[in-house]
Formats: structure tokens, C-alpha cells, sequence
């Protein structure tokens, strides 16, 4: 950091500041992103049962604190920081006793919700479940940092119904279906202002609404002594999709959430679980997703033509395949996965490939040659194809290239970021029971 030029929110500090070590103006800090989070709650719930019928009616509550902060800590004489924890009272401070910090503030959410289900047994293989669930979510927060903003403050209600239809064809076979809701807050990172050089880059909005999803599922079950399987087909229908993520303001890196839109997604799970002789477990899975945008992106005063674009961060096929071996003295697995490839701007004009993974592990069984309590000895083989890939979106764009908006404007660039795949690792455990 420089001792010249240093703002606490928007305001300007007197300058220089006084930072531990610095020499001709520049000091060696270390950055701390740290959250201080509190939770309790209570979920209690009546069951009668009737007939046929197995109703259920409860309340559900929650109260919940999250204090963050990114603050810096000064560096001694032999390169350490004075606290590596990144503690607030051990940060560095302004001259009038104030956090130096980039972001400062306290969340409380309070979430508060009911439920009433019905179970009905229509036959001893037959049976229907329905249920509501209504949840309130409220926010309130403080920034800590000067500027216009102080106190923020979001309220929203949910009523989320449900059913479900269960038939079993026999000890072994089962269909089912189930149609459901769910709902997705905004990030509580959305209420608050981000400055940068003391400017707004970000400014905190509560007018965000709720993500609203309505799920369709239908599918059939096999469980065997030596064969397991099943397949599944779903629908999912989002409204005001949440998108997290981290946005570049100024050569600062923020958090956002944007609404996406609609959503429309599809697909097929299934998955397979063979077991030809004690010890020995075969399995291999697999799902197909369509995913695709329902709407154009609102973009400043324009939007950018992202109707039926492929949904970010949504591969359209994954596979996995593993086995173990075990026969009480040695034992082993090996694990695959293969991720298709996925789009990272909402125009689909920057995308990763697709990419495999594979794990391996080999170990012992000691227990007989000690004390007879369960003692193992591994040894795992992690990415052993260290394959040099990205594997996965940080933060998406709205258009990696320019785009020319549905209002004729020109929408300028911004690149995606991701993160890298892990390196190939071994890594040997010993493990016991006591």
C-alpha cells in the first residue's frame, strides 16, 4: 500500500497516512477478507396421524449475524504479519482510530416460515404428499464505511407449494413424481455500496426481486441385491435467475448478483450400481441438461439479444464412472468424472472446454495385526492425469466481445475470469478406531 492517495469509503484521508514499515511511501500489508458469522435457530413441528393420513404443521425460525470486513495487517521486521488471523483489533487503523478497510459491514437476517403437509396413503403401495411452505426473509445491515449509504434493509415473502406421487411396484421397483418450488434470496452483498479511489463503483439496491424456481420431476427406481439403478427426467422453470458473482469496478474486484432473467432447463439423470461379487462395486452416471436463456439481458439503457442463448455455467452432459474393491485385508477405488463444456458470458462468445478427471486410491486393512480396532493405511493418487485445464467459471460477463444491443447501442466487452485446475497430488493417511 502507499502512504498517499488513500480513501475510507468516500472520503478522503489526510494524507500521508501512517503505515507500519513503509519505506519512501510504499508498505508491505497483509489484505484480509474475513467474515464473522453467528447462527441459531429453531424448527418445531406437529405430526397427527388419521386414517390414510399423516398431516404435518410446523414453524421454522432463524436469526442470523455476518460481520465482514477486508482490512490490512502490517508486515514486522522478518516478513510475518503481526496477526495472521486477520483480527479487526489488530489491523491497521486511520489516525482518529477508525478500521483502514475496503469493505465494512454487519448483516442480520431474520427468517421466519411455516408448513403444512399431508401424507396419504391411498393404497399400501400408493402414496400422494402435498404441503405449502410460506417463508419471510428480512435484512437489515449497517456499511461502516462514509459515504451516502448507512443503513440498508430488505424484506420478502415466499410461498412455496409442493406434491409429490410415489407407487411401489414391487419390493424392488418404484416410479415417482413430484412437482416443487423453491426461492433464492439476492446476495446480502447486493444491499451494499462498493468504493473504489473514493467513488461508487457498486451502488447496494433492495430492488432485486426473489429467484422463483417451479421443478418438474418424474422417474422410476431399481434396488437389487446386486443391481441398483435409476433414471430421472426434470424440468425446471426459474423467474429473476440470481447470478453471484464478482465484478471488476475500477481495477477493484466487487461482488454483484445479477438477474438473469428467465430460465428454462431440462434433462435426464441416471445412474447405475452393479455389484457382481462381495467387495467389489461397479457404478456409472450421467446426466444430459438443456439449459437455456428466456430473456434479454438489460444491459444500461439497452439489451443484449441473450434470448435462447445457452444458460453460463451449464454443461450440457456430464459423466462419472468408479469403482471400488475391498476383501477385508486390501482395498482400493478409482473415480472419474468428465464435465462438458461451458459457456461464460450470457452471449455465449466465451466458453471452457470440457474436460476429465481422474482420482485413484490403494490401502490396508491393519486391524489384524494390531490390537484388532479398525486401523487403515491409503493412499490416494488426486487428478493423476494432471490435465492443465479451467475448470470453472469465477466470475461470468454479459458479453466477452462487444455487442451491438437490441437498441442499436454498442455494449463494450468484459472478459470472464475462472479458476484453474488443481495439479495432480498423492496424499497417504493413516486413520484408527478408538
Amino acid at each position: 500500500m502507499t502512504t498517499e492517495g488513500n480513501f475510507l469509503g468516500t472520503e478522503e484521508l489526510a494524507q500521508p497516512i501512517a503505515l507500519p514499515g513503509a519505506v519512501d511511501g510504499v508498505a508491505t500489508v497483509l489484505g484480509n477478507y474475513t467474515g464473522d458469522q453467528m447462527r441459531t435457530g429453531n424448527v418445531s413441528k406437529l405430526t397427527f396421524r388419521t386414517g390414510a393420513h399423516t398431516l404435518t404443521a410446523g414453524l421454522w425460525f432463524d436469526y442470523g449475524t455476518d460481520r465482514v470486513t477486508q482490512s490490512y495487517t502490517s508486515i514486522d521486521a522478518d516478513g510475518q504479519p503481526t496477526d495472521r488471523w486477520g483480527y479487526r483489533a489488530k489491523a491497521i487503523r486511520t489516525s482518529d482510530g477508525r478500521l483502514l478497510a475496503y469493505e465494512n459491514q454487519r448483516t442480520v437476517t431474520v427468517t421466519k416460515g411455516f408448513f403444512v403437509a399431508d401424507s396419504i396413503a391411498l393404497t399400501p403401495r400408493l402414496t400422494i404428499d402435498a404441503g405449502f411452505k410460506g417463508v419471510n426473509v428480512l435484512r437489515n445491515g449497517r456499511n461502516y464505511l462514509p459515504g451516502p449509504q448507512d443503513k440498508v434493509r430488505n424484506d420478502s415473502f415466499a410461498a412455496l407449494p409442493r406434491a409429490a406421487i410415489h407407487y411401489r411396484i414391487d419390493d424392488r421397483q418404484q416410479v415417482f413424481a413430484n412437482i416443487t418450488t423453491n426461492f433464492r434470496t439476492p446476495n446480502e452483498f447486493t444491499l451494499y455500496n462498493s468504493y473504489y479511489g473514493g467513488d461508487v463503483v457498486v451502488q447496494g439496491t433492495n430492488a432485486l426481486k426473489n429467484e422463483y424456481s417451479v421443478s418438474q420431476e418424474i422417474g422410476y427406481r431399481f434396488i437389487g441385491e446386486q443391481l441398483s439403478a435409476s433414471v430421472t427426467g426434470f424440468h425446471y422453470k426459474f423467474r429473476n435467475r440470481q447470478l453471484a458473482t464478482v465484478i471488476d469496478q475500477g481495477g477493484a474486484q466487487v461482488n454483484a448478483t445479477l438477474n438473469a432473467g428467465g430460465q428454462t432447463s431440462y434433462g435426464v439423470d441416471a445412474e447405475i450400481d452393479y455389484r457382481p461379487v462381495a467387495g467389489v462395486s461397479l457404478y456409472l452416471s450421467g446426466e444430459y441438461l438443456r439449459a437455456r436463456i428466456d430473456d434479454d439481458l438489460p444491459v444500461g439503457a439497452d439489451f443484449l439479444p441473450t434470448r435462447g442463448k445457452h444458460a453460463v455455467s451449464s454443461p450440457t452432459v456430464q459423466f462419472g464412472a468408479g469403482g471400488i474393491y475391498d476383501d477385508g485385508r486390501f482395498f482400493g477405488s478409482v473415480a472419474s468424472k468428465y464435465i462438458g463444456r461451458q459457456y461464460a458470458s450470457f452471449m455465449n462468445d466465451e466458453r471452457i472446454k470440457g474436460y476429465a478427471t481422474l482420482d485413484l486410491s490403494v490401502g490396508m486393512h491393519l486391524a489384524d495385526w494390531l490390537d484388532g480396532k479398525r486401523t487403515d493405511l491409503r493412499v490416494n493418487a488426486i487428478n493423476v492425469t494432471d490435465p492443465h485445464v479451467l475448470a470453472g467459471v469465477q466470475s461470468v460477463s454479459t458479453n466477452a466481445q462487444d455487442t451491438i444491443g437490441r437498441n442499436g447501442t454498442v455494449i463494450a466487452g468484459s472478459p470472464p475470469t475462472y479458476y484453474i485446475g488443481s495439479g495432480a497430488a498423492v496424499m497417504a493417511t493413516i486413520s484408527r478406531a478408538f
